[in-house]
């Protein structure tokens, strides 16, 4: 299935917002001086401080530089006044830049200008491109390797499967500047200020029950803050204030603890799922269509969540995450395992699994969407006390003969743990070019035939069919709606499945699949 449909919420630093109305870009002031008057200015200091310590960062620098920042304060002021302008006008003589100090590693970051210019083509047709650094992480609209998502506007056809601009992107924007000054979320709360002075007015309210109030007019800073707290939540900094990865508690924590910056948040925990009595393993893969269902639509959550929590799986193989499997994770009393990448997460819970150790390998084709990859886990079982992995992926919209290359390398990677059980979930796109769903190479490799003279080192047992004799191509069942065969599977080695069903979709796009094993 495509990657979703349209692309996610941007969950990073994002470029500058809209200046402030009122001041416009003044004269510049002789050779050397600045004018440093900021009253009309809101965000300029807050946006000076953050870019000292961050422009030469490895992501960052090549723009600012070549757009003239040195380091210096004057240098700073004088690119915020031509970009937005959001500072005073500055003229700086020359100068040494100062020595560069110790940057963290580097992580993705903006494209340069012209990288995510969609295409006169593209944009005669409504659809436009901007730089988001959550595409590092891969997701729908991500363009290839670099942090650019496609968008549409409102000049599309309601058949374009991209998310909607956001505000800034489409017909009359400004070009993008040579780099951004996001806004984020302080580095730390008891640390220097954060980078955007206190709004005015605003005070910590009374906290509504169970709920947050999404109400931003008089929050100026707070979607900025939780984007960036998205991608940087993961520090005792945070975590010892109770903040868990999900919107409601960064947003609780940026009213509480900080600022405040953002209206009150009361997080109810979900409770986590009874721990059973039986040594059943229950596994469940699903694609989220999270761009609709988590992202554009967050009124289709519930019934999203509700899916899950209806089978109660022990590990869940999630599909289309789109940066936020911890929300799903915190609403269905689970845990994540590790990470997130590229829209592909694993769950588990915690009353029933023990995570023993996690990671993810790319796998060795890619499509516009981006790299696909590889999720997986070491668990153990607490009630047999049995060790297994669990591998979770999502493949390319490529050829036959490209995912039985992505069928290799997984198969190859797991055959590495033999000596454990382990289950393969995922979407496997085994329908698109001609594919025939089960009878693809792809899954036939992975179920032990030999294909194009190669046969997988671990054999995997296809849990659906194997309990109920169905799922073969031609016979009507089917993990997507309007599809004439199963591209969603769950795949197993050394376990026995007792129980396999395809779950009625309420909200995605796909059917949930799920698969009961005995060690």
């Amino acid at each position: 299935a495509l990657e979703g449909t349209p692309g996610p919420t941007p969950t990073g630093p994002t470029r500058s917002p809209a200046p402030p109305a009122g001041p416009t870009r003044s004269p510049a002031p002789p050779a050397g001086q600045c004018d440093t008057d900021y009253t009309q200015w809101p965000e300029c200091q807050g946006r000076m401080n953050w870019m000292e310590q961050n422009w030469n960062r490895p992501q960052y620098i090549a723009n600012y530089q070549a757009a003239g920042v040195d380091g210096t304060p004057c240098s700073i002021q004088k690119y915020l006044n031509e970009e937005g302008p959001y500072c005073p006008a500055c003229s700086c003589g020359s100068s040494s830049p100062p020595t560069a100090a110790p940057t963290p590693a580097p992580d993705p970051g903006p494209a340069p200008a012209d990288q995510c210019d969609s295409g006169s083509g593209n944009k005669a047709n409504g659809v436009w491109s901007y730089d988001d650094p959550a595409c590092a992480r891969g997701g729908l609209g991500c363009n290839g390797n670099n942090p650019c998502r496609y968008c549409k506007t409102p000049a599309a056809a309601s058949s374009v499967p991209w998310w909607t601009c956001p505000p800034g992107v489409g017909p009359g924007s400004p070009e993008p500047a040579p780099g951004p000054a996001p806004t984020p979320a302080p580095p730390s709360p008891t640390s220097s200020p954060s980078p955007t002075p206190t709004p005015p007015g605003p005070t910590v309210g009374p906290t509504p029950p169970a709920q947050c109030d999404r109400d931003f007019a008089q929050w100026p800073t707070c979607q900025n803050r939780i984007n960036w707290m998205l991608q940087n939540w993961n520090n005792p900094q945070y975590t010892s204030h109770g903040v868990d990865g999900s919107e409601c508690s960064i947003q609780k924590y940026l009213n509480e603890n900080e600022g405040p910056y953002c209206p009150p948040c009361s997080c109810a925990p979900s409770p986590t799922p009874p721990r059973p009595t039986s040594d059943a393993l229950k596994v469940m893969s699903y694609n989220l269509m999270g761009w609709n269902t988590l992202a554009q639509n967050p009124n289709l959550t519930p019934a999203l969540v509700n899916d899950i929590r209806s089978f109660g799986p022990d590990v869940l193989g999630a599909q289309e995450c789109e940066g936020r499997a911890w929300n799903v994770a915190q609403q269905t009393g689970m845990r994540l395992a590790g990470t997130e990448r590229h829209g592909v997460a694993i769950c588990y819970n915690p009353s029933t699994i023990e995570l023993q150790d996690s990671g993810t390998f790319d796998l060795p084709e890619q499509d516009h969407w981006g790299t696909r990859i590889c999720a997986w886990a070491q668990f153990k079982h607490k009630q047999s006390d049995r060790v297994f992995y669990h591998y979770n992926t999502h493949w390319c919209l490529c050829d036959q003969t490209k995912l039985l290359h992505c069928a290799q390398t997984i198969a190859q990677r797991m055959a590495t743990h033999r000596q454990f059980p382990a289950v393969l979930t995922g979407d496997f796109n085994v329908d698109s070019h001609g594919g025939t769903y089960d009878q693809s190479k792809g899954i036939r490799y992975l179920t032990g035939v030999t294909v194009d003279g190669s046969r997988s080192p671990l054999p995997l047992q296809d849990a659906y069919h194997a309990f109920t004799g169905n799922g073969v191509y031609g016979d009507g069942v089917t993990t997507f709606p309007g599809k004439g065969g199963r591209i969603d599977f769950i795949l197993s080695s050394a376990l026995t499945v007792t129980n396999a069903t395809i779950m009625q979709r309420s909200t995605s796009d796909h059917n949930a699949i799920t698969a009961t094993f005995g060690f």
